[in-house]
This record gives structure tokens, sequence and C-alpha cells, in this order.
């Protein structure tokens, strides 16, 4: 299986540096089978960073308990690190 690199960019943060994600997926495809496989994987991995991202407009208009709610979601805690946290 061949390893290959997709790179999704999720616009910039707030000192200007771009906020740029990667993903490595592995695949036997070959020519546009490849292209297409890649293609999905992309448009997939772009609505995954998607859900994950809030805009900064967003987190300002939004309370300061559902920003922490929403950030808790985000890095992915144990259930007991969350409660500890709440």
């Amino acid at each position: 299986m061949k390893k290959h690199r997709i790179f999704v960019s999720d616009g910039f943060n707030l000192d200007g540096t771009r906020r740029r994600f990667s993903k490595t997926v592995e695949t036997d495809l070959t020519g546009r089978d490849l292209e297409k496989f890649l293609t999905i994987k992309k448009y997939e991995f772009e609505d995954e960073i998607k859900e994950k991202s809030i805009s900064y407009n967003d987190m300002a208009n939004k309370s300061f308990s559902n920003f922490v709610r929403w950030w808790l979601e985000y890095i992915k805690l144990t259930e007991q690190t969350k409660e500890s946290y709440i």
C-alpha cells in the first residue's frame, strides 16, 4: 500500500499564520481511480475540519460556557477528564 498525504487549508489564525491540516491515507489504487479516491478523501477531510472549526465571529457571539463545551468536544478528552474539568 502506498501512503498519500492530503492537505486542507482552513483560513488564517488571528496572528496571520495559515491554518493548514494534513492527513495520511493508504491505498493501492492507481491512475484515475487514485485521483478520484484522493478527491473524495480530501472532501471528507475538509468536512471533518469544518465540523471542528469555529469562526472567530461565532466565538464572539456565544457565551463563555458554550465556548467551553465546544472546546471540550473539540479536543476529544475522555469522559473522566471532562467531568473533572466541569
